[in-house]
């Protein structure tokens, strides 16, 4: 898979991340929004515009939240990612694997440095047994 240049990079998957995100939050929230907006009597269909407008409202508002939060962690795994590649001077899996620990590191400093440590491991594991499965993936296609 060929990657565009890293300073584009970084750039290119902060907007894939916050158009993932919201898109997820939408339907998520859009969903939520149908179930908990006020019951509506089936007769009168006008009523149904009020269900509807209710589960927009609630897509509006919390949508943009999350796929900020997905643009946030897409931004510093894609800096880490290509700092990781200038400095070892090879795109292998290890790459991946290190910015999943940096960013679960970064984004959980403000609550100290054990949540710190914890979040770096949980992310180094996650991203670790993506990469796992991404390489199973290969050689069992070739």
């Amino acid at each position: 898979m060929e990657f565009p240049p890293c300073p584009y990079r970084v750039i290119e998957e902060c907007g894939g991340a916050y158009l993932m995100g919201g898109v997820g939050a939408s339907i998520w929230y859009g969903v939520k929004g149908l179930r908990n907006a006020p019951h509506t009597d089936g007769r009168f269909p006008w009523r149904a515009w009020r269900t509807s407008k209710f589960a927009g409202r609630e897509v509006l508002r919390q949508a943009p939240k999350v796929g900020g939060g997905f643009a946030v962690w897409g931004l510093w795994f894609s800096t880490f990612d290509c700092s990781l590649i200038h400095m070892r001077g090879k795109e292998d899996v290890w790459n991946p694997i290190g910015a999943g620990a940096l960013t679960g590191g970064v984004l959980a400093m403000r609550a100290g440095v054990k949540a710190m440590a914890k979040s770096a491991l949980v992310g180094g594991c996650i991203l670790a047994l993506i990469e796992g499965v991404s390489i199973g993936f290969q050689r069992y296609s070739a």
